[in-house]
């Protein structure tokens, strides 16, 4: 298995010079967040959110930048070929690991090529069935899932999605298979599952929830190794018979690689504060996530960790390269 690896944070930062704290940020510099995604999603809405609190520790203006396309990754290689200064940092998601994972065409490491700074938040996966379907908890389903010799089907927003690996791990724990519908995004997975055309969905509580105020689905759990607070009564998968069973999506907060230690250490410090504010926290959570800052090396092996477990999956399953 092909693993990814990173030099230790000392050695890696040493070529940086010797940048002090205090000379971060400069004097009438601004600094950038970079996203890969259009302007009102959830990477859009967070940088906003925590820019607007960052700007108010760091005393310096913080902006904004969308750069769209190819799945957030243009993004993150303007950054990763950034000055490693600070004042240039990229908000980078979930996808970013399934990216690492299955594509060889990136243009950059997604993990050596990045100071990682925090997480900001985590975003659990549910499973959801249609309201009027037969399987009343995951028990079911998974019965369902051993007998049924065409297979089970679930839907996703696509091909080499998190979702998408996500469901393959299931089949994968459960010792069965499961047929993938992929969908062009979370919306059209969900028009497929209302009109019949799957078995069940994965996808976010921003899509769970409004779904099953309305009455058009049941929720059998949640992908998180924790119970996510806004839906308690949804048991986790690890409590469904999928022992260890843990997948979240996340964003998170990096620089280039070779931004100075310290200037590292006073982002993360700041994002921190940032996140403790009980209105950031309240305007975070009410996407369908829950606010979940980290160290820098915390965040570094989360990613080569998660790129390492997607990397298997795909070779197990035949998920083609992208």
């Amino acid at each position: 298995m092909r693993m990814w690896r990173w030099v230790a944070a000392g050695a890696c930062l040493a070529a940086a010079g010797t940048a002090h704290a205090g000379d971060f940020p400069q004097p009438g510099q601004a600094v950038r967040i970079v996203h890969g995604y259009a302007a009102g999603g959830n990477a859009d809405i967070i940088s906003r959110v925590v820019g607007q609190e960052l700007s108010r520790n760091l005393g310096v203006p913080v902006v904004i930048e969308p750069r769209t396309g190819a799945g957030g990754n243009i993004a993150s290689q303007s950054v990763a070929k950034s000055a490693p200064d600070g004042h240039t940092l990229v908000m980078l998601m979930g996808g970013h690991s399934v990216a690492g994972a299955l594509s060889d065409k990136l243009g950059f490491d997604p993990v050596n090529d990045f100071s990682m700074i925090s997480t900001v938040m985590d975003f659990p996966f549910f499973i959801m069935v249609k309201r009027d379907a037969p399987y009343r908890n995951m028990d079911d389903l998974l019965q369902a899932m051993k007998r049924r010799s065409g297979g089970v089907t679930y839907g996703s927003a696509g091909v080499g999605t998190t979702q998408h690996l996500t469901g393959e791990l299931l089949a994968a724990q459960a010792g069965v298979p499961l047929l993938h519908v992929p969908y062009r995004g979370g919306a059209a997975a969900l028009t497929g599952l209302l009109g019949g055309e799957v078995d069940f969905v994965i996808d976010t509580a921003t899509v769970a929830v409004p779904q099953l105020k309305a009455g058009t689905v049941r929720v059998l759990a949640v992908t998180s190794r924790e119970r996510w607070s806004g839906l308690k009564d949804v048991p986790t998968l690890d409590e469904s018979g999928f022992a260890g069973f843990d997948v979240s999506s996340w964003a998170g907060l990096a620089a280039p690689a070779r931004t100075p230690a310290a200037v590292v250490d006073r982002l993360n410090a700041e994002l921190r504060k940032a996140l403790a504010a009980p209105e950031v926290q309240s305007r975070l959570e009410q996407m369908g996530g829950a606010v979940a800052p980290s160290s820098p090396d915390a965040m570094k092996r989360r990613i080569a960790g998660e790129i390492d477990r997607y990397l298997a999956v795909a070779r197990d399953k035949n998920i083609p390269r992208l």
